[in-house]
């Protein structure tokens, strides 16, 4: 098994950022069999940075294997690569490292990856969520940064991989996803510029939209609808929430990949400062949570067992739909009586 490099003084002038991308770019150039895994459920930042990634270390002669616990969603199986993603992880797999994309957190890469830890060699984490436990032998992690997409390509650029079509199609797909189609607050000069080289490099962003979305199933239409009518205000407006319950699944057969965006809806009412889309599963409620610019709902899925970014945010709660909904309003409420940007808007 590969050991880590030995620690050097940081060279003048250089970053906590840099030292951890020059630690992951020795790692690759020392090893030969890699694994590049995501968190379960993954969305178009952490597939579209896993794949990216994988094709970047191929590239550099590297033997990868790309791991997720889930199957592909139907909106993402266009992303050049996908097809090659497995969910399974052979007894015999060993692997000099493993790096993990957008998820700092281990454990939610799923149980089956956690019981075989010891079999991937040292652990690499390439993500932009500050928040959550601090696992990985080597983290690069950006806070600042609009998605893992770009942390992976700024490893990419350390490794002197030039940026193919496949890779500029799935490095876009993380920008575009992760910053709402570039609406989001998030969406810098920098991340223009990136997604002008992404473009130059093969990326067209009309056929990736229509992929992303205009490809949507019946199904989905109708599940929406019904969440879309599960609709209601609290705190004179401010927070909008909608659920989905298991029932709604059976009976407009659709599948609750279909609604990762869902939670967008209540988040576009004009008065509503933040959201949330309540999703039944069979392990209990997954809370997704939106906010425009009053409140950080990072912090608040964080109080609640979950994490996330100052935009958006989730966690995992059990019990009835009645209980979770209040718990999910009482913080966001609390959250907003606490804003100092709020305090300011109601003043006016």
């Amino acid at each position: 098994m590969m050991k880590p490099a030995k620690k050097s003084p940081a060279s003048k002038g250089s970053s906590p950022r840099s030292d951890a991308t020059a630690k992951a770019a020795a790692i690759v150039r020392k090893g030969e069999r890699f694994l590049v895994a995501t968190h379960v459920n993954p969305d178009g930042d952490a597939l579209g940075s896993a794949l990216a990634l994988a094709a970047g270390l191929h590239r550099s002669g590297k033997s990868v294997t790309v791991y997720n616990a889930d199957p592909v969603p139907y909106y993402l199986k266009f992303l050049p690569g996908s097809g090659a993603v497995t969910s399974r992880l052979l007894p015999s797999d060993r692997f000099d490292a493993v790096f993990v994309v957008d998820c700092s957190e281990l454990a939610r890469v799923g149980k089956a990856f956690l019981s075989r830890l010891e079999d991937f060699g040292i652990s690499v984490v390439l993500d932009h969520h500050a928040r959550g436990k601090r696992d990985g032998d080597v983290r690069c992690v950006d806070a600042k940064a609009a998605a893992s997409g770009v942390v992976v390509h700024r490893l990419l650029e350390r490794l002197g991989v030039a940026l193919t079509k496949q890779i500029a199609v799935n490095l876009y797909v993380t920008l575009a996803t992760d910053t709402g189609w570039f609406r989001y607050g998030n969406t810098s000069a920098g991340v223009l510029r990136l997604a002008a080289r992404l473009v130059e490099a093969g990326a067209e962003p009309d056929r990736i939209s229509r992929a992303l979305q205009e490809s949507s199933p019946p199904a989905r239409l109708k599940l929406l609808a019904r969440v879309l009518d599960s609709l209601e205000l609290y705190e004179g407006g401010t927070i909008g929430l909608v659920a989905l319950t298991r029932a709604m699944l059976k009976e407009t057969g659709g599948t609750i990949e279909m609604t990762d965006d869902f939670v967008e809806f209540p988040r576009s009412v004009a008065s509503v400062e933040a959201a949330a889309l309540l999703r039944e599963t069979p392990d209990g409620w997954r809370v997704s949570l939106r906010s425009k610019e009053a409140i950080d709902v990072g912090a608040v899925a964080t109080g609640l067992e979950g994490g996330g970014h100052i935009r958006a945010a989730g966690f995992t709660m059990k019990g009835d739909l009645a209980t979770v909904r209040a718990r999910t309003v009482a913080a966001l409420a609390d959250a907003l009586r606490k804003s100092p940007v709020y305090k300011r808007k109601t003043a006016c």
